[in-house]
């Protein structure tokens, strides 16, 4: 089952409670599309009513403040789903959406999801849950806009990444995921220009090593601490 579209349903919180039955019935109303790195899935505004379920590679969601500058709000792996939002209300897309390698997708639709809800109403509360989560993400991250400075915001977006991506090696933790310094200025909501001398303060400061397009975290604790201090030093 491994590979199949029914694996990777199984993976989505919306339909874990679903039976193999149910997810047989929803797998094959699923669409595929195949991405290369830096193609657009859809842009912020563009009319939508389709999520989609990413199989394999990483796509980042981000819009563009007044100034052109790019923000990125998140980065979606395997197993993770988008687009749920304009599926649900049928309004715009609320941020763009592209693939940073090559990517396969499934979609599915507004009908075909409320085909499924009908079908099994758990999805309902599996819908509740995750919007929440993600409601509490984007709450945490405006609070690091507003009330962080830039090197607090980096290295808030560091331990994130440690997180969620790290591989313990001897001397640290390795975020394990090509992560140009633009990319991470996008993540963190300040200008690429400025990236530079904060990785360069941290890394001349023994905190994390930059080696090209990887960091290594090499004393979290210290960074969780510039957290604190850079959002005192705004009051």
């Amino acid at each position: 089952m491994i590979g199949t579209p029914i694996f990777y349903l199984k993976l989505v919180p919306l339909f874990e409670n679903l039976s193999d039955a149910e997810l047989k019935v929803l797998s094959v109303r699923l669409g595929k599309r195949v991405l290369q790195p830096g193609e657009v899935i859809f842009k912020q505004d563009d009319p939508g009513d389709t999520m989609y379920i990413i199989r394999s590679g990483r796509v980042k969601i981000f819009t563009n403040d007044e100034q052109g500058r790019e923000i990125v709000f998140n980065l979606y792996d395997p197993g993770n789903f988008f687009g749920e939002f304009s599926m649900l209300d049928e309004q715009p897309r609320s941020a763009s959406a592209e693939a940073l390698e090559t990517t396969q997708l499934f979609s599915l639709s507004r009908l075909d999801f409320l085909v499924a809800v009908r079908q099994c109403p758990e999805i309902a509360i599996g819908v509740m849950q995750v919007l929440v989560g993600r409601l509490r993400y984007t709450t945490e991250y405006a609070e690091s806009l507003a009330f962080l400075n830039i090197f607090g915001r980096v290295a808030m977006r560091l331990l994130e990444l440690a997180e969620r991506y790290g591989r313990p090696v001897e001397d640290g933790t390795l975020i394990d995921l090509a992560l140009p310094p633009d990319d991470l200025a996008g993540l963190a909501g300040i200008e690429p220009r400025s990236i530079h001398s904060v990785l360069k303060s941290y890394a001349n400061g023994g905190l994390i090593r930059v080696d090209g397009d990887r960091i290594t975290v090499l004393n979290a604790e210290a960074l969780g601490r510039r957290i604190d201090l850079h959002r005192k030093k705004l009051f």
